[in-house]
């Protein structure tokens, strides 16, 4: 089910032609992966498969924002 869900992110932010730009493990619970598209925006995925809610920190040059990730949970933030 996860899986699942995790798919239909994908399938619904990223387009052909659309480049992955970075992915990110740096801890065995969560998940990141991002791509920019051709009109500049880039789709960040956040999965997160353990049972409790996460803080996680999106980082793009300087700029910061913290998240929270529910549980079980696929997440995508698009940034413009």
């Amino acid at each position: 089910r996860q899986t699942l869900k995790a798919i239909g992110h994908f399938s619904r932010f990223i387009h052909s032609g659309d480049e992955m730009t970075a992915f990110s493990k740096y801890t065995d619970k969560l998940e990141f992966t991002a791509f920019s598209s051709q009109d500049g925006t880039i789709s960040c995925i956040a999965f997160n498969p353990q049972d409790k809610k996460m803080k996680a920190v999106i980082r793009i040059g300087e700029e910061c924002a913290e998240i929270m990730l529910n549980g079980h949970s696929c997440s995508t933030l698009v940034i413009a």
